[in-house]
């Protein structure tokens, strides 16, 4: 939501598409479905509240707009593909330890993991202890804000750093996608976020595959991409030209 015109209807799409084939069409969250996002009609002039209250009016658009915010509330922030893919909307959850002290799937894989109304108001969920809970948003927050490092030599040992998005916010380099793959089994990163030039960007240990689905996007003439993993789970890159 909150990039370009459509977004109601391409949320309706989704959503269609979902009801359609339940066990096929799959969903994450992202840094955009969150209200002090989608809402905030000073930063965003598309955003998706002002998109609804344009087709259905004051009162009806903001109720479509909060009942389409609680649908949010209820997409996972992660998924994996065969056991080898690592699918989320911005990167990988902070962790600066060894793997014997890596948590970060226990804990996105726990039943008290919240769903939180908002990332910018994580105490809102009142049943687990205030110093989980944190944890918790930590790593629910970085999975939707961060994005890989464009300078590896301002990152920790860790291999995560500061990020122009905010001070909450953080970058991962290579060395953080390594440990986390090596760590959990997997041997890619999927992931968006961030508009490409050409739709796709593979990093440079080929790792982490960034996915920018919107052509054209505000008048850049970008391209737009795809990745399709085959049930062998070989992984084919389409590109479509921004000016098709």
């Amino acid at each position: 939501v909150d990039r370009g015109p459509f977004s109601v209807e391409c949320v309706l799409l989704c959503l269609a598409l979902k009801c359609l084939s339940p066990s096929t069409f799959f969903m994450l969250r992202g840094n955009h479905e969150d209200p002090l996002v989608n809402g905030d009609t000073e930063v965003y002039q598309e955003c998706l509240l002002t998109q609804c209250i344009a087709l259905f009016g004051e009162a009806l658009g903001r109720q479509a707009w909060r009942m389409l915010n609680s649908t949010f509330q209820a997409l996972p922030l992660a998924a994996c593909i065969g056991g080898k893919i690592f699918c989320s909307h911005g990167g990988i959850p902070r962790h600066y330890g060894g793997p014997e002290t890596d948590d970060r799937l226990e804990l996105l894989r726990s039943p008290e993991f919240p769903r939180f109304p908002s990332l910018f108001d994580p105490l809102r969920p009142g049943a687990v202890e205030e110093a989980k809970l944190m944890r918790f948003w930590q790593v629910a927050f970085d999975l939707v804000w961060s994005d890989p490092s464009d300078h590896d030599d301002a990152v920790n040992r860790w291999g995560f750093g500061p990020s122009e998005r905010g001070e909450e916010v953080v970058t991962f380099s290579e060395v953080a996608v390594e440990n986390f793959l090596r760590t959990f089994g997997f041997e890619l990163l999927l992931r968006a976020h961030q508009e490409k030039s050409d739709g796709l960007r593979l990093s440079k240990n080929a790792k982490c595959l960034t996915i920018f689905t919107t052509s054209n996007y505000s008048g850049h003439r970008n391209g737009a991409g795809v990745a399709h993993v085959s049930s062998a789970g070989r992984v084919r890159l389409i590109l479509k030209d921004p000016r098709v």
